[in-house]
This record gives structure tokens, sequence and C-alpha cells, in this order.
């Protein structure tokens, strides 16, 4: 890494840092500038001041990534294949929100305040997420995969719930708690989800 690249990310981890345990207005550019052992000129040329860096805090989730583990559920054939990929978005968004857990904090309280910033930020990620959960099952139920009567909305959102609470604000930071909690995930939907 650069000593360019390697100083900003330093002062990104460090604003992350204090913007997590403070608010937005409780954090000074000299605070953050303190925090990452730098000077304060060091965040006007790298960020451009204290709102484009706190911008830049929620840009550091990888997008990319994102979309890849969104492209998990593209559909399933058959109940081994639904569960299948079930399991695997569920270990691996579990692994993307605890990689990225003091982000996903903010993100909270940017929810939690209903600030503008927090459209464009659910547009991006919770929205889509959503809308591909309850694709996934609406499609599983049009094949007959999983019973008709299942609320696929209902569905969507239980699992966005089950990952930002176990992983975001939970205990749960290893992959073998991943494992864990999407087996157990797997387990309550075979006893709801099909039929008997």
């Amino acid at each position: 890494m650069s000593e360019i690249s390697d100083t900003r990310s330093i002062i990104l981890q460090a604003a992350i840092d204090l913007f997590v345990d403070n608010n937005y207005d409780g954090v000074s550019i000299r605070q953050i500038a303190q925090r990452a052992n730098c000077n304060m000129s060091a965040i006007s040329y790298h960020f451009g001041g204290k709102e484009k860096l706190y911008e830049a805090c929620f840009d550091s989730l990888d997008l990319d990534r994102f979309n890849n583990i969104l492209s998990l559920l593209d559909g399933a054939n058959n109940s081994q294949e639904f569960n299948t990929k079930l399991k695997l978005y569920i270990v691996t968004m579990g692994q993307f929100a605890i990689d990225n857990k003091k982000v996903f904090c903010l993100y909270a309280k940017e929810h939690y305040s209903k600030t503008p910033i927090i459209k464009g930020l659910q547009a991006k990620f919770s929205i889509r997420a959503y809308d591909k959960l309850h694709q996934f099952f609406s499609q599983a139920i049009g094949k007959g995969i999983v019973r008709s009567d299942i609320n696929s909305s209902f569905m969507a959102r239980l699992i966005q719930n089950i990952i930002k609470n176990e992983f975001v604000f939970g205990p749960y930071t290893t992959e073998s708690d991943l494992k864990i909690i999407s087996e157990e995930f797997i387990n309550l939907c075979n006893r709801s989800i099909y039929e008997h």
C-alpha cells in the first residue's frame, strides 16, 4: 500500500471509529487528525473536509462484493439448491456485515435519525438486498419449491433483521458463528416453509 493510500485509510478508519462513538456534530476535524496521528491539512487533502470524509465512510463499503453476494440468490430449481443458496447468502452477507460492522453501525444511526443521506444508502444497499430476497422467495413459491402461503416480503425482512441483529449488533464474529446461525435459520426454514 502506498504512503498516500495508507494515510487515507488511517484517516478513514479513525473517522469511522469516532463517528460511531459520537454523532456527526460531536466529532471535529482536530479529533480525527489526532486519532489518525496526522495534521488537519491531510484530511482536507484526502477528503476535502468533514462532510466528504463522512460520506467516504459509507463509500468504503465494497459495492462489488455486495453485488456478488446478491448474485448468490439468482434463482433455485429445487429445495436443495434453495437451501444451499440461502445458507451461502446468510454466511457471506453475515461476513460482509462483520467485516464492516462499524460502518453498518453508522448506517443504523443514519436510519434511526432519518437524515437525508439515508435514502441514497438504502437505495444502494438495504432496499436492493430486500428486493433480491423477496424475489428469491417469490420465485421459489412460483416453482412450488416452498409452501404457497409463505409471505416472501416477511421472509426477506426476517433475514435482513437476523443478519443485522446477529452480526452487526450481536456478539457473533467468527466463521463458526456464521455457520451456526445459517444452519439454525435453514433448520427453521425447513420446519416452516416446506409442505409436510
